[in-house]
């Protein structure tokens, strides 16, 4: 399939906005190389359904992934340190920025759900700060990684929805674009 091709099943998918149309646009990324099929293996895994559409994935994987970057199944288990290393060989170098992705977007979440009202806002203000910090890091390209560190234990990971983690995840999983990049880049816009 030509470039051409490829851009009419993405046109038509934005046009319909439906899972078919959106798995069938992915399963072309992927034959053609565009789009690593470990990328695509790991949004299913997270749920998502046009991935799901195009790669098989076991539910005990995708429950157990979701687990793991939810922080439900406990740091230093075999199980944990199992996932990681399928995680590490899916994503290769793109490992740790995919980690501190997930660390940034969870601090995210536990921000906007704890600290809701003005006082609390006012008095968390460097949780925000912090994670500010780390998204411009990740944003510049060097991952994020000693940015990222401390907002783990921030992150109140046990009673998370995972859709904050998804809407910054998939989109930059599957190559549609950065919604931290793009947060960065409006703070910044902001601030000159």
């Amino acid at each position: 399939m030509d470039g051409g091709e490829l851009t009419h099943l993405q046109r038509r998918w934005r046009e319909s906005g439906d899972a078919e149309d959106e798995a069938a646009y992915l399963r072309e990324l992927v034959r053609s190389g565009a789009l690593p099929k470990e990328r695509v293996e790991i949004s299913a895994a997270l749920g998502h359904l046009p991935s799901q559409r195009v790669m098989a994935v076991s539910p005990g994987w995708q429950g157990r992934l979701a687990g793991l970057l939810l922080g439900e199944v406990p740091e230093g288990t075999v199980e944990a340190a199992r996932f990681r290393l399928l995680l590490r060989r899916s994503l290769g170098e793109l490992y740790d920025e995919c980690w501190n992705r997930v660390t940034v977007a969870l601090a995210r979440s536990t921000y906007l759900q704890e600290f809701s009202c003005e006082t609390e806002h006012v008095e968390r203000a460097d949780l925000l700060e912090e994670i500010a910090v780390a998204e411009e890091s990740i944003a510049a390209g060097d991952g994020g990684g000693e940015a990222a560190k401390p907002l783990w234990e921030a992150s109140e990971v046990s009673h998370l929805s995972t859709a904050p983690l998804l809407a910054d995840l998939i989109p930059w999983l599957l190559g549609y674009g950065d919604p931290l990049r793009d947060r960065v880049e409006r703070r910044q816009s902001a601030d000159s």
